[in-house]
């Protein structure tokens, strides 16, 4: 189940680019992506809002990551 809500996550964000916004994905291209089918989608999301935040709070959570180990590399020296 974990896997088939990270191909939906994965799905999604393959699909955005500067000419296709959020607000232009489709629950059957996402769902066709990842390999299942539509109705299917709303066992792992309520809807599409769901797993747009799920994609901000994954962005985040990375990008803190990152800046977590920049500090690490300053305070070691390192640049």
């Amino acid at each position: 189940k974990q896997k088939t809500r990270q191909d939906l996550i994965e799905s999604a964000f393959n699909q955005l680019s500067a000419y296709h916004s959020f607000s232009k994905l489709s629950l059957r291209e996402v769902a066709r992506e990842a390999g299942i089918a539509p109705t299917s989608f709303y066992r792992h999301f309520k809807d599409l809002n769901e797993l747009g935040l799920t994609i901000v709070d994954e962005a985040v959570l990375t990008h803190r990551q990152l800046i977590r180990q920049a500090r690490r590399r300053i305070a070691r020296g390192c640049s």
